[in-house]
Formats: structure tokens, C-alpha cells, sequence
């Protein structure tokens, strides 16, 4: 079953009016889940349509009228751009956006499963031309009542503390850390926020589940890109006198087994992430 293990795993809102894109199911034992969401009034929703309409298609349903999904008349501007995307090109997307940060540029990573090997030698690779990485990341210990063995997060986590990279856990009680975000700030004072369905791994990532992603690039000083780095902020520093994050330490895995094992899952799609 593992081995054929694919999944419509999108999770967006289309109205008349707005484009809602989330890491959030809607179901009641992920309502304590950490989740994002990003929504865009005026503009996406014929994209997030048409690309709704080719899963119908595949799965043998009529596509959405394209009458109801007629954009709105949100403004554009070189500075102000937003992108659905979709599998594969999710991965393009992060990639893209690592290989262009800048040195000092602030790259701030909230994941529920870290694995894709391109990906992490991505921030690696940031990290050697001294981009400002921190990444906050589910110990992957609590799975809906089962307890799970960390993988794959805790040996993906040790790649990136030796190079450097700080790395602190959610200090989940039984929820998890589920949202699945990327902010990368560049050099124009502008700044992109990537979100939605997808985990950093191959089975999101290389055209297996159903994906969906938006990124929204603007102004370092819009709402949008405030809120990204005020949440972060406030995971990360353990702000408002409420502990949301902990040390490297505390879920620190140094099995060679359990890294190895780790590895083949990810090689092989032989799991559950």
C-alpha cells in the first residue's frame, strides 16, 4: 500500500470574491493543529479553478464553469505579484527561491516534514553564502493519538544543525506543527511567502499527491509579509509569555539506523510522509 500511497492532499477555498490557500484540514482532530493560511481577494480564483477542473477530469467528473471563476479587479504591480502552483512546481518554486537569496538575506522555514534531499542541500547551499536561515520544525512524535518515531524530521534536522543552521522543534502536546510555510526576503525590499498543502518531501513534491501552493511577493513592509515574520517571531522567541518552541536538544537523534532508515523512505516512497 505504501508504495502506491498518493493523495489529494490540496486544501484551498474559491469563492466569487477571495482565493483562500491553507495547510489546514478541515476536520476536528486537526482543529489544535498549527496551521497558515493565505487569502487573496480579487485575484486567483479562475487559476485555482482551472487547476481544480483537471483534478475533476482525472477523476472522471465534470470540470468547474468557467463563467463562475471570472477574476476580480485586484491590482497588479511589479512588486505585487501573486502565483498558484501546483506539484512539481512547488519544489521549483522553494528551489528558486533559495538558489536566489542573497548573502544576509532572512529565510524563515516552518515544515511539518522536512525531506527532499534537493531542498536541504538547497539550504545548505544558503547557508554557505551566509543567507540569515532559521527553521522551525514538527518533532514528529504525535500522529492523531499514535506516537510516532521522529522520522523524518529529527535526521533532517542534524544535516542542518552541523552546517549551522539553527534549528528549533514546535513543542507540540499531542497536536503537530502542520503548517508548511517558507518567507525569503531579497535584496528590492521585497519579500516572498510561500504556503499551502505541501510538505518539503518527494511524495509532495514530485508530482504523487495533488498539491497546492501560494506565493505572494510584495513589499517587505505589507500586512502580509508583517504577520509572516510576527508569527515566526513569536514561535520562534517563545514571546507573550507562552512556550511554542524548543531547544534542538530536546528531540536530538543521532541514530545511524534510524538516519539510514530515514534515507531509503524518502528514496523509495516506502512511507506515510
Amino acid at each position: 500500500k505504501l508504495i502506491n500511497f498518493k493523495a489529494n492532499h490540496r486544501k484551498l477555498i474559491v469563492t466569487e470574491k477571495s482565493l483562500l490557500v491553507t495547510s489546514a484540514n478541515p476536520h476536528n482532530a486537526s482543529s489544535a493543529h498549527w496551521n497558515m493560511a493565505l487569502r487573496i481577494d480579487g485575484a486567483g480564483q479562475a487559476a485555482a479553478c482551472e487547476s481544480e477542473s483537471a483534478i475533476l477530469k482525472f477523476s472522471g467528473a465534470e470540470p468547474v464553469n468557467d463563467q463562475k471563476c471570472d477574476e476580480g479587479v485586484a491590482s497588479a504591480t511589479q512588486a505585487n505579484k501573486i502565483e498558484l502552483l501546483t506539484e512539481r512546481k512547488i519544489k521549483n518554486k522553494v528551489l528558486e527561491l533559495l538558489s536566489a537569496a542573497q548573502p544576509s538575506a532572512r529565510i524563515d522555514l516552518t515544515m511539518f516534514y522536512l525531506a527532499d534531499s534537493d531542498i536541504i542541500r538547497a539550504l545548505l547551499k544558503a547557508k554557505k553564502r551566509g543567507c540569515s536561515l532559521r527553521i522551525i520544525l514538527d518533532p514528529n512524535k504525535d500522529a492523531f493519538g499514535r506516537v510516532k518515531n521522529g522520522i523524518p524530521n529529527r535526521q533532517s534536522a542534524a544535516r542542518l544543525v552541523n552546517a549551522g543552521i539553527p534549528v528549533r522543534w514546535a513543542d507540540t502536546h499531542g497536536e503537530q506543527c502542520h503548517a508548511k510555510t517558507l518567507y525569503v526576503e531579497h535584496a528590492d525590499q521585497t519579500a516572498t511567502l510561500l504556503l499551502g498543502s505541501a510538505n518539503y518531501t518527494r511524495r509532495n513534491l514530485d508530482n504523487f499527491n495533488a498539491e497546492c501552493d501560494l506565493a505572494c511577493t510584495t513589499t517587505v513592509d505589507h500586512s502580509a509579509m508583517k504577520r509572516a515574520r510576527q508569527t515566526f517571531e513569536r514561535w520562534w522567541s517563545n514571546l507573550d509569555g507562552k512556550t511554542f518552541t524548543t531547544d534542538y536538544a530536546t528531540y536530538e537523534d543521532r541514530s545511524f539506523r534510524r538516519k539510514i532508515r530515514a534515507r531509503l523512505m524518502e528514496a523509495s516512497g516506502l512511507s506515510s510522509f
